[in-house]
């Protein structure tokens, strides 16, 4: 399945909210997209140029804009980069299907993979958190990851009840 917003008004408005909240980013940072099969990736990396990477991956309802709050302490001693995960809220924009996880490590591959890092710490939250602990069990590049933490990663370890995922649709 594709993420599109519903009509261009909609995506004109959201990314006029995302740019204002963006602009408020507490620390000196980069950014640019970046090319996948899936799309554009949108990316923002803070800190120095030099150390292991920290990427951040963000919750479904978050972007990588919800980072802002801890992200000073992160970019003082390494790169932070905080990709807009593709198919959630963000810049990135989709533009093939991602129909399984595979299919989103296949994203996180290519992206680490453009980024150039040849080892990083990952560090995913809620979905973000189910989405770095199964690229880290299916990349193609498990020596690149230097260590994995996952915060209240979701359906993670127990499967989510069907009438609670509903609820949250």
């Amino acid at each position: 399945a594709i993420s599109t917003f519903r009509s261009d008004d909609a995506a004109r408005r959201y990314f006029q909210l995302y740019d204002r909240v963006a602009a408020t980013w507490p620390v000196a940072s980069d950014e640019w997209d970046l090319t996948t099969s899936f799309g554009p990736t949108h990316i923002r990396r803070s800190g120095p140029d030099q150390g292991v990477a920290l990427v951040l991956i963000h919750p479904t309802s978050g972007a990588s804009l919800g980072w802002a709050r801890i992200i000073e302490p992160l970019a003082g001693t390494r790169p932070v980069i905080t990709p807009d995960t593709m198919g959630t809220i963000g810049r990135s924009v989709q533009t093939a299907g991602i129909d399984s996880i595979d299919d989103l490590s296949r994203w996180l591959d290519e992206t680490l993979d453009a980024l150039d890092y040849d080892r990083v710490h990952l560090l995913g939250y809620s979905e973000g958190g189910w989405i770095a602990g199964c690229h880290a069990t299916s990349t193609t590049h498990p020596d690149r990851i230097m260590s994995l933490t996952l915060v209240e990663p979701a359906v993670a370890i127990e499967e989510m009840p069907r009438r609670r995922l509903v609820a949250l649709m």
